[in-house]
């Protein structure tokens, strides 16, 4: 019995301690994960996929000619772009004054290039003619003669002017190495602006499509866990609502301690049965021993009595009616009625009778759920209705994808231009590399001219005596002067054209924007270029308000650091998140929570059973051990019948002589008072000891149980009459932590919606990555660099081609075979045309 009450009150405990939601976790697939207090972890927004555009760049080791270009740009335009001006003149303001300032400080630097390519490209014909002309009559170096005073010093102008030369040389010749890399510069342009308007413009709808998944992710994903929360802890309002009204008439009111302890008394009602039934049992015998005791006493009493009858005057010092029991058994409370009230208790299953009235109480958060079932589905439809809103408001967004299509035919039709492009590139790249060529055909002329002059002949060798060789070597100096003269003006007007445009270029639009301050300028700061007025333009543009700090470098240096577009372009001030996010607007689950309420007017967690059981219990327990305890303490008989037998005995000699026969009854009756006093006292006080043992039992078994019992009773009854009457404020007091809880759930998801938009939804930096590819990289790196290096490479060859023809002049004048001597030099000059024949051609 005993190990079953164990169980009972095990499982009483289990049953009342389980208060865990079902199920205890949730989880989805995107690893969102919310514990059993409905607090949420939110998993990581999907990454996407990759970005396929390409920031790096490739200067085929040509950076240091890109620089030098840039720097002499810079040179001759020390100050950036005049926007100053420009702003003035879009207003109507521009002065006559600012014309000056205007040539001095911009475009000084510019005109005196142009003027001296237009001087190159105008002269160097003409000098040419002239200089052919000047040979034809035997100037310029034309003449067949050479002055034999020379010929000390030869070997000194013959090393200095091939050094010269040689170092003229070796710079066309890296000049042309230069030109040939960046003709093909261009064609690799081309090709980036393929590749990278594919990977780039993709890029835009991999953006868009990206953010518009994370956001589906965060508004919808989100949103159907955070309604699967919700959901799973509507499902358990039984457990969360009813459960906790339960824990507080449980623990605070008593209640579950009282059931446990009517339980209990299951046990208590056995042992106290046997106990109860002992000590009826050592009631019974001590009467039955008292009464043998009484008759026995009796007999004795009369037998004295007859004998000191007889006896005379000398026999009136007996008092026979003290030969009586000391205590009256009839004063012990009479059991039967206990008896008979303990046999009902223990003939009912009290524990059953306990459980039945704790399956109303445990079946509270049922009640709750019941009760509450209409409430929780009202807040469902609500759910469902704010994703409704949720999947139209996604599909607004979701509608931007079919603005991808003209990113796509945008993207299609650079892919056809550039094809055509690539495909015409190729005589653009033949012109450049045969433009090259000449170069490349002068530096030969001139490099192995130079070899074979000084290979060929000596500085002592007498000038009509030079070798073949050397004059072979004078003859291709002079041929790649003439080549010189013929190409210097076609390649300064291709030098000139190119120039202004990839100058122009670097200069006042890839630095401006490479150092944002185009950006600054133009639509950037306040009274910009494009917009006019205080305050920022781009702020007016984006988000109709111009005292809103939006700026275009802001933008781009923001997107840089990856950040969120929301955050990036101050979208907070177009759209107020906050309100967007609101969802109490929507859903008004405050006052869905406040209808919730149960009923418990008709509550019985004491049954009107189990309370007359309990009754019985506790009157069988009422004993009245104060007469016990008075007739316990007395002594079996008044007198002592030992003594009393002794006085006998005493009395009998007195009177023997006179009267041997009433001596004789009276030793007689005084051994009988000694064989009462060895049986019967002795079996009463027995009895008594045993009665003293059951009594102290008994008491100790009962001990509290008649105050527990009528505690519990006043318990339960008070939890019932507090449930019935103030059951529904007690349920609207928990149903408010209830709806913190519910609440709570949808502003984590309100709070992981802004904080995702704000930091995590269309972060940026693939924005800024596709305008440096394309701007920064491909238009001004790729596109501008290979101009700037193409005109720059090739002005670097023009530039030597005036220092390269007077060094080849000089030095074709040492290598060619004159026709004089020492004896004849001088008699030969001014030679008449028609005079000269075959042998003296003039070369």
């Amino acid at each position: 019995m005993l190990l079953k009450t164990v169980i009972v009150l095990t499982i009483v405990g289990l049953v009342g301690s389980s208060s865990n939601v079902d199920p205890q976790n949730v989880t989805d697939s995107y690893s969102n994960f919310a514990n059993g207090n409905s607090t949420i972890k939110w998993g990581s927004v999907p990454a996407g996929d990759p970005y396929q555009t390409d920031t790096t760049y490739d200067s085929a080791g040509l950076q240091p000619l890109f620089d030098f270009a840039r720097s002499f740009l810079s040179t001759i335009q020390p100050k950036d772009f005049p926007f100053d001006t420009i702003k003035d003149l879009t207003k109507g303001k521009f002065e006559t004054s600012q014309i000056q300032s205007l040539g001095t400080d911009y475009f000084i630097g510019w005109g005196v290039c142009i003027v001296l390519g237009l001087l190159f490209i105008f002269l160097m014909p003409i000098v040419g003619g002239c200089f052919c002309c000047c040979r034809c009559c035997g100037n310029c170096g034309g003449s067949k003669t050479q002055d034999p005073a020379n010929y000390e010093n030869g070997k000194c102008r013959r090393f200095v002017f091939g050094i010269l030369l040689l170092i003229c040389i070796i710079f066309m010749g890296a000049g042309m190495v230069c030109t040939y890399v960046n003709n093909s510069r261009f064609t690799a342009a081309l090709k980036e602006t393929k590749t990278r308007s594919n990977s780039s413009l993709g890029d835009v709808t991999r953006y868009l499509d990206n953010t518009i998944n994370a956001i589906e992710f965060v508004a919808q994903k989100g949103f159907n866990f955070t309604k699967r929360v919700i959901v799973r802890d509507l499902d358990n309002i039984g457990v969360l609502v009813g459960i906790p009204v339960q824990s507080t008439l449980g623990t605070t009111g008593g209640v579950n301690s009282a059931i446990s302890g009517i339980i209990g008394l299951d046990t208590s009602v056995q042992s106290l049965s046997s106990t109860l039934l002992s000590l009826n049992d050592s009631v019974n015998n001590l009467k039955n021993m008292s009464e043998l005791l009484l008759s026995a006493l009796a007999t004795e009493r009369t037998s004295i009595n007859n004998t000191l009858a007889t006896c005379g005057a000398l026999c009136n010092s007996m008092n026979v009616d003290s030969l009586n029991v000391d205590f009256n058994f009839n004063n012990l409370d009479d059991l039967s009625s206990n008896m008979d009230k303990m046999k009902s208790v223990s003939s009912k299953n009290l524990t059953a009778l306990a459980l039945d009235g704790k399956k109303e109480f445990d079946d509270i958060p049922k009640r709750v759920t019941n009760d509450t079932q209409s409430t929780v589905n009202s807040m469902k439809d609500l759910l469902k209705d704010m994703d409704k809103t949720i999947d139209n408001a996604l599909g607004g967004i979701t509608g931007l994808t079919n603005s991808t299509s003209s990113i796509t035919d945008i993207e299609k039709t650079i892919v056809e231009y550039v094809d055509i492009a690539l495909k015409y590139d190729n005589y653009r790249a033949q012109g450049g590399n045969g433009l090259t060529s000449v170069i490349l055909v002068i530096v030969v002329l001139m490099f192995l001219g130079l070899l074979m002059g000084l290979c060929g002949s000596s500085a002592s060798d007498p000038a009509d005596k030079r070798s073949g060789l050397s004059n072979c070597g004078g003859n291709l100096l002079m041929s790649a002067v003439g080549l010189m003269f013929i190409f210097s003006w076609l390649f300064m007007l291709l030098v000139f054209i190119i120039f202004l445009t990839g100058g122009m270029m670097e200069r006042n639009i890839c630095q401006p924007i490479r150092d944002k301050s185009a950006f600054k300028e133009l639509i950037d700061g306040p009274d910009s270029v494009i917009i006019s007025g205080t305050g920022y333009p781009l702020g007016e543009m984006i988000l109709q308000n111009r005292s809103i700090n939006l700026t275009m470098s802001g933008i781009l240096e923001n997107c840089g650091k990856n950040q969120a577009a929301y955050s990036a372009m101050r979208l907070d001030a177009l759209f107020d998140l906050t309100a967007v996010t609101d969802y109490k607007k929507t859903i008004n689950l405050t006052a869905e929570i406040d209808k919730l309420d149960t009923d418990f007017s008709t509550l019985t967690i004491l049954t009107p059973e189990t309370r007359q059981q309990l009754n019985d219990f506790s009157d069988g327990l009422d004993i009245n051990f104060t007469s016990f305890t008075t007739e316990l303490t007395k002594n079996a008989t008044q007198v002592d019948l030992v003594a009393y037998a002794n006085e006998l005995n005493v009395l009998a000699g007195v009177i023997a002589a006179s009267k041997p026969a009433e001596a004789a009854n009276l030793n007689t009756s005084a051994d009988n008072l000694r064989e009462v006093n060895k049986n019967e006292v002795y079996q009463v006080t027995a009895a008594k000891g045993r009665l003293k043992t059951s009594m102290n039992n008994f008491e100790s078994a009962v001990g509290p149980l008649p105050t527990q019992i009528n505690s519990s009773i006043d318990t339960i009854t008070t939890s019932e009459t507090y449930l019935r009457n103030q059951g529904s404020g007690l349920v609207k007091n928990v149903a408010q932590t209830y709806g913190n809880r519910v609440i709570g759930t949808a502003d984590q998801f309100a709070a992981h919606a802004l904080k995702s938009v704000q930091e995590d939804l269309g972060k940026c930096k693939a924005v800024s990555d596709i305008w440096k590819s394309l701007v920064e990289i491909l238009l001004c790196s790729y596109i501008v660099d290979a101009l700037n290096g193409f005109w720059f490479s090739f002005g670097w060859c023009l530039f030597f081609f005036i220092p390269s023809i007077i060094f080849s002049v000089k030095l074709a004048k040492h290598f060619k075979t004159m026709d004089n001597t020492a004896d004849n030099y001088g008699k030969g000059q001014n030679i008449p045309m028609n005079a000269v024949g075959p042998s003296n051609e003039l070369v």
